[in-house]
């Protein structure tokens, strides 16, 4: 294979990547059946999902020596003992993270 073409391949598979890690982001189906993604607004996820079943909300620092705070919301959806629980994950307002863990143990 020429350098060129080598080159050329390389490019395009480097625009690939880039551009599929970027357009995909993890989306999570709300009990009441509203769809929401990575980088909504908490105020949307407040007015499409229902209630979440338990709520964390603590301030970390950031930036460099950590001279900044952020504030860190952590929303928990359990449906009961026959779907996952999720963490939905707000930082400054914006969902950041969508996360499943284990079934739920809720009681309906």
């Amino acid at each position: 294979m020429s350098f060129r073409k080598y080159v050329t391949a390389l490019s395009v598979a480097a625009l690939m990547h880039v551009s599929a890690g970027s357009s995909f982001g993890e989306n999570f189906r709300c009990p009441n059946g509203n769809i929401i993604s990575e980088g909504s607004e908490i105020a949307e996820v407040r007015t499409k999902c229902d209630t979440p079943t338990y709520t964390d909300k603590r301030s970390e620092t950031a930036g460099i020596f950590g001279s900044g705070a952020v504030e860190v919301q952590v929303w928990t959806y359990d449906g009961g003992p026959n779907t996952f629980i999720y963490y939905l994950t707000f930082t400054n307002g914006y969902l950041t993270k969508i996360v499943s863990g284990d079934y739920g143990t809720r009681k309906k």
